[in-house]
């Protein structure tokens, strides 16, 4: 008995991810830009220190594209995170396009059901 509510309690919770999936990714698309933001703030004390550590051993400042070398991998995470983010935000869109789509050709192909069967009533009662 337990084994059949927890399938219909999967069954459940599949559709409702399948209903809700546009709200659901927009939702974590934006929880992970959040979520880049914070990675990026925690990143850059450790990226400042880098710069700082390789410019007195090399005495000198360093260019933009050494800045970049030395401090690149502290960005990692939040690139990451920042790409799924995106991701999940385009595949909100993407759902919600072809739901749309669906619907103005449901839309269309009854609205020409009703014009042919009006038609056809005309015709008969002429």
């Amino acid at each position: 008995m337990k084994k059949k509510a927890i399938v219909k309690s999967l069954e459940v919770a599949k559709t409702a991810l399948k209903k809700y999936s546009p709200q659901i990714l927009t939702g974590i698309g934006i929880a992970g830009m959040i979520a880049t933001t914070i990675t990026a703030v925690k990143a850059t004390p450790k990226a400042l220190q880098l710069i700082d550590e390789r410019e007195i051993k090399e005495n000198k400042r360093l260019s933009t594209t050494e800045v970049i070398k030395t401090t690149w991998k502290c960005y990692v995470p939040a690139a990451v995170t920042g790409t799924l983010s995106v991701a999940c935000l385009i595949g909100a869109s993407s759902v919600s396009l072809k739901r749309h789509a669906a619907l103005a050709t449901a839309y269309t192909l009854s609205e020409t059901a009703l014009k042919e069967y009006q038609e056809s009533l005309q015709r008969k009662s002429q």
